[in-house]
């Protein structure tokens, strides 16, 4: 009875082993993460949807996504919602940068897109 049990977690462990060398082989290959943009102006309720997507998708696909969420001087609590999903998400990946006006947004977009690989940019 011994010996049953002591084979059932040898082929367990080598299954874990196995499982953990091929995940690490599929991330050696990998590129850097997509960037998406999302430009927003006082839409705190939609913003916090579009995130939470990005989380769960991030999540299902197992690979990391820089996000960064353009504020274009928003007067509602678009800012403080997008930082609280950070804080809880715990990603280095992901920022908010508070802008003043749409011309800065756009601006800073320029200056991002020419050394930057910006996958998407969404504007709500």
């Amino acid at each position: 009875m011994l010996e049953v049990w002591a084979v059932i977690l040898a082929i367990y462990g080598l299954s874990i082993g196995l499982v953990h060398l091929l995940a690490a082989r599929y991330h050696w290959g990998r590129r850097d993460p997509a960037h998406a943009v999302i430009v927003t102006h006082d839409h705190g309720a939609y913003l916090e949807w579009y995130l939470r997507s990005f989380a769960i998708m991030e999540d299902f696909r197992a690979c990391d996504t820089k996000v960064t969420i353009l504020d274009e001087g928003s007067e509602d609590e678009t800012v403080q919602i997008a930082q609280r999903i950070i804080h809880h998400r715990n990603s280095a990946n992901w920022e908010v940068v508070a802008l003043s006006s749409t011309e800065e947004a756009e601006q800073w977009l320029q200056g991002v897109s020419a050394k930057d690989r910006i996958a998407h940019v969404i504007r709500l």
